[in-house]
């Protein structure tokens, strides 16, 4: 899935938005897990903000605390 997201010059780039810690992460990060195109910022309770300050209900397992 984030195999087919654009990549964007960093520098241009503004680095409050979710396209640009997705550029980040496919740059520097290992990927053994697949990603999803979000930035959270915070979260509190079920509910978590991306950098951009949208909202969103969390229903991710938590995959980390799984294991």
């Amino acid at each position: 899935m984030l195999h087919k997201i654009i990549r964007r010059s960093f520098a241009a780039v503004n680095k409050n938005t979710n396209q640009y810690h997705i550029d980040l992460n496919l740059k520097y990060v290992c990927h053994n897990y697949n990603s999803y195109p979000l930035a959270v910022d915070k979260a509190e309770r079920c509910y978590v903000w991306d950098i951009e300050g949208n909202r969103y209900l969390d229903f991710m397992a938590g995959f980390g605390s799984t294991n």
